[in-house]
């Protein structure tokens, strides 16, 4: 089985799919995972909390944290497809 060598970091994408509030959001974010400076977080807040909850979502990210928000979300719906 190959392995990495050791000065080439493994890059991790996460797309973060959410709707909570955003201080909530931001607790998980500060997670020693996310932080890792080879990981780079995706981040797709529910469109039915609108610009405001995400540019406060934004002001409350920790230092450090690689991410950027999807383009356009959408208003996620439980138990449907979206």
């Amino acid at each position: 089985m190959p392995s990495a060598k050791p000065d080439s970091p493994t890059r991790i994408g996460v797309l973060f799919l959410c709707h909570e509030a955003p201080r909530v959001v931001a607790r998980r974010l500060a997670a020693s995972f996310f932080l890792h400076p080879d990981v780079k977080v995706y981040i797709h807040h529910d469109a039915a909390g609108g610009a405001s909850r995400r540019e406060e979502l934004r002001a409350l990210l920790p230092p450090g944290l690689q991410f950027a928000f999807v383009a356009d979300p959408v208003h996620c719906r439980w138990g449907e497809y979206s």
